[in-house]
């Protein structure tokens, strides 16, 4: 990376003598959408996958609605087993989800075993509770439940369940819903929950769960089961609703609110798969399971008032986001849209949820949640209607129907609209079009970015209208989860601190990743079935949680260090391939212009690209501050897209056209810096048919500083952005106790030596302070581990103050009494 000289000294004046200018005191938050597992899998305390055999193979080929379940296995530690079992529909425990698991039971027992979510993780000690819906018709039947060690080792000793329990279940009395307790003996990481079942006595004094007394148990029975869950139990006894170390990971981040359930899985694939929050509260056995738009299975067992509670749990305030009728824009269908006399219904959802929230126990919904365990109100103050919608005219009229009821019935709830899935581009401007006009109390927009756009971009939130629409970022990052992103967004959130006067509210997403389960990544916070691993992002944003302000210091820095970036005055050409099939390559040719006005080609002989993940250089290396590249390309066999790679290629910052990109559904330019990839310009709606010839012309000009894009000679891409890059970053501002705070982002290869001062004495000799430090080399830090180091703090004297060395690839948080 080409970086900075140091320079020194850094001079940071803070105006403690003013009051500052208050800011949002819920500036900070977090945003829990279901994706990467987080909930079912996460922070959803149930152990068992797919206790309901609601999975089948119309939503993924894999995944029949015995997923996760073993059935009558023949070796010794599961027992010879009698396997005749169906899933049936009829007489179900509850409608909205029929299936359930029917063994008939005409001799002998059946043993059925789940793993849950790649292994159950069992403790020593712990106690479990086992939850299932049961039915028998024909016999008496014994139902046994065991927690066992289902790894390797413990099956090659055959060793001992551990944890064992049992209950018969009368015969025809319809369903009933049995407990069993479990306490576990020893621990596992590779658990699981064996259910066995047999005719208790077949009437002649034989006993059923006996294999050997299988030939004697001749009484045809059926037994039938669904809903089969396992959790483990608080010290009270009672079976614990959410995992308490993932939740702990949350409280210690101090959120102001709690953004749910999405994102994306709000507005859904298309309209019949939206989320709608009714069918999320009650019973859980009456909330319909869903195939979620990340690609798995939502059982809904926590649901809308399940969230409300961990926002309790963890001190934030709720902030529910409902769907608006009309899907999302990214999915293969395209948006559909609610009809407009249906639309009533989504009207009345975002009434009965601020009534559900804030009704008294007299009202038809503040009932429900009385009944629900929750007769206090949960003090709902804000309400988001879309996410990252096409803001046309059909999102328009019926985002208005919902708004406008709201604001007539609840006119002190803030109604948050949306303004797209990036910072920029038509629906970025639609959106805000819209929100001003209609006169909005917040919008959302998002930002996911490469840290070279935010230190380009550090005034992207500055200048914003007081009066106006407020701001609220609901979903940003920054690439990657490396250092160099975790300064990037400290680097930004300096900038949304400064503004929390119109930036009320933000949030990074996404914030859970199970490993091995992951749709997108980087994630804040990942973890397995027994280890929660924090990253560099989660410290950045726990430092500010920590040391939240409520009003903001005028600061200014002199001397600051300047990033030089390396200089892009040559360029390669380079294919690389998505998917498998074939590319052939022709009229390559690289045109630079010379400084005196003159032109200089270089060409390429014809090149075929075969094979999924392959890549191929031209070779060509020209050196130019400004140049034209052409080449034809024709896909003779495959179905997706192409990546083309320019620019300076062997340093840190090129560009990259995506040739066929999310599916082969769009064409994006791209921009490389820090060695992560960011969408340059807004995505052009396109994909690569076969056998067709496509001219591709790159003109490019100051460096990089403007690249155009012509597709068979049609303008496809226009990009502008001489921005410099500020990688020296430092801001003050007050706590609630009169603290002084001060932020110090120092995105640079060397150490800054700095003088820290204000107008009025920020220590005393008989004061002290302290000063947080989060340091790593540039690109420490990777996706699926934790953080390779975390934030140390150490005293701070006014004498430190005047000379201190910020270190190389740091964030500094200093707090210094009043």
């Amino acid at each position: 990376m080409t970086d900075v000289k140091a320079q020194q000294p850094v001079t940071i004046s803070v105006r403690n003598s003013q009051p500052g200018t208050p800011i949002s005191p819920d500036l900070w938050g977090i945003f829990l959408e279901d994706i990467n597992y987080a909930v079912d899998g996460g922070l959803n305390a149930d152990l068992i996958q797919n206790g309901a055999f609601e999975y089948n193979r119309t939503d993924n080929p894999r995944w029949s609605h015995l997923f996760g379940w073993t059935i009558a296995q023949q070796d010794a530690r599961h027992s010879t087993g009698y396997r005749d079992v169906s899933i049936r529909t009829d007489e179900p425990v509850a409608a909205e989800n029929p299936h359930h698991l029917a063994v008939r039971l005409t001799g002998g027992r059946t043993t059925l075993v789940n793993r849950g979510f790649d292994g159950i993780p069992l403790t020593a000690g712990q106690q479990y509770e086992c939850s299932a819906w049961v039915r028998t018709d024909g016999a008496d039947v014994t139902a046994i439940a065991e927690l066992i060690d289902d790894s390797p080792a413990a099956a090659a000793n055959e060793t001992s369940p551990l944890a064992h329990a049992e209950v018969t279940i009368a015969d025809s009395r319809g369903w009933q819903h049995i407990r069993f307790t479990l306490d576990c003996a020893a621990a596992t990481a590779q658990g699981a929950l064996r259910l066995t079942v047999a005719m208790a006595d077949s009437g002649n004094g034989n006993d059923c769960t006996d294999p050997g007394a299988r030939t004697a148990c001749t009484i045809n029975a059926t037994f039938r089961i669904d809903w089969v869950s396992l959790r483990p139990c608080g010290s009270d006894g009672s079976p614990r609703l959410f995992r308490e170390d993932l939740v702990q990971a949350l409280r210690d981040l101090h959120p102001r609110f709690m953004r749910f359930p999405g994102g994306c899985i709000t507005h859904g694939v298309e309209v019949d798969n939206m989320y709608r929050w009714k069918r999320t509260i009650g019973p859980v056995e009456h909330r319909p399971h869903q195939y979620g738009y990340w690609g798995y299975y939502q059982s809904f067992t926590i649901g809308f008032h399940e969230y409300f509670l961990l926002c309790e749990a963890i001190g934030a305030k709720p902030l529910p986001v409902l769907p608006v009728g009309v899907s999302c824009q990214n999915t293969a269908g395209g948006v559909t849209t609610v009809p407009m006399d249906q639309m009533g219904a989504f009207v009345q959802d975002a009434l009965d949820l601020i009534e559900y929230a804030n009704g008294p126990i007299t009202s038809p919904w503040g009932a429900k949640r009385a009944a629900a365990g929750h007769p206090e109100p949960f003090g709902l103050e804000y309400l988001g209607l879309g996410n990252e919608d096409a803001v046309n005219e059909a999102f328009r009229e019926r985002f208005t129907m919902i708004h406008d009821a709201v604001k007539r019935e609840y006119p002190n709830i803030a109604v948050i609209g949306t303004a797209g899935p990036v910072p920029n581009g038509e629906n970025y401007e639609a959106g805000w079009s819209f929100a001003r006009t209609k006169h909005l109390d917040m919008i959302d927009e998002h930002a996911y970015k490469s840290p070279q756009w935010w230190f380009s971009h550090l005034d992207h939130y500055d200048g914003r209208d007081p009066n106006g629409p407020a701001t609220y970022i609901g979903e940003y990052g920054s690439w990657s989860n490396m250092q160099i992103s975790a300064l990037a967004e400290a680097a930004i959130m300096t900038s949304i601190e400064r503004n929390g006067n119109t930036v009320r509210m933000a949030s990074y997403a996404p914030l859970f990743g199970r490993l091995a389960h992951t749709q997108w990544n980087p994630d804040l916070i990942y973890f397995d079935n027994e280890q929660v691993m924090p990253t560099l992002n989660y410290w950045v944003q726990q430092m500010y949680t920590r040391t939240t302000m409520s009003h903001v210091l005028p600061t200014a820095v002199d001397n600051a260090p300047r990033f030089t970036p390396a200089p892009r005055d040559w360029t390669g050409l380079r294919f690389s391939s998505v998917d498998q099939g074939t590319f052939v390559f022709s009229g390559i040719r690289i045109t630079a212009k010379n400084a005196d006005g003159t032109e200089q080609t270089v060409t390429s002989p014809a090149l075929t690209l075969t094979g999924a993940g392959t890549a191929l250089d031209t070779g060509l290396k020209v050196p130019a501050d400004e140049y034209r590249i052409d080449f034809t390309v024709r896909r003779t066999d495959g179905e997706d897209g192409l990546i083309i790679d320019f620019g300076a290629l062997t340093g840190s910052d090129y560009f990259r056209w995506a040739f066929g990109d999310w599916g082969n559904k769009y064409y994006i330019l791209k921009r490389v810096g820090d060695g992560l990839q960011d969408e340059a310009v807004p995505a052009y709606e396109g994909g690569v048919e076969s056998n067709i010839d496509y001219h591709v012309t790159f003109e490019v000009s100051g460096q990089g500083s403007r690249v155009r894009v012509k597709l068979n000679g049609q303008p496809i891409h226009d990009y502008q952005d001489n921005s410099a890059q500020t990688r020296f970053v430092a801001h003050a501002g007050r706590n609630t106790n009169g603290e002084l705070i001060v932020r110090i982002v120092n995105a640079t290869d060397q150490p800054q030596y700095i003088t820290l001062d204000g107008d009025e004495p920020l220590l005393t000799s008989a004061t002290h302070g302290t000063a947080t430090v989060l340091a790593a080399d540039w690109d420490a830090g990777k996706p699926f581990e934790p953080a390779p180091v975390r934030p140390r703090t150490v005293t701070v004297t006014a004498d430190d103050l005047s000379s201190w060395q910020v270190e190389p690839y740091s964030f500094t948080v200093f707090q210094l009494p009043q």
